[in-house]
């Protein structure tokens, strides 16, 4: 589940193009980790928008948060 997030739009990202979204993940914590997200025209390394996003796992039944299951942790920690 996504608990809060942003986006800053720094240059106006114009139609016909193709979109290259770059995501990158904190160090995760017992139930959640940061997201970092970069966006570009592909061909083009400047940056259009930027923004970010926490994700905390969650138990749907209950609502509670539950801790990160090992193959989760293992893709956000880069394993």
């Amino acid at each position: 589940m996504i608990i809060n997030a942003s986006c800053s739009f720094l240059i106006p990202l114009n139609y016909p193009g193709t979109v290259e979204v770059r995501t990158y993940a904190s160090h995760p914590g017992r139930s959640s980790f940061q997201t970092h997200v970069e966006m570009r025209i592909v061909g083009d390394e400047r940056i259009y928008a930027e923004g970010a996003a926490k994700v905390v796992w969650m138990d749907t039944r209950t609502g509670k948060s539950v801790p990160l299951p090992d193959h989760v942790r293992a893709e956000v920690e880069g394993e």
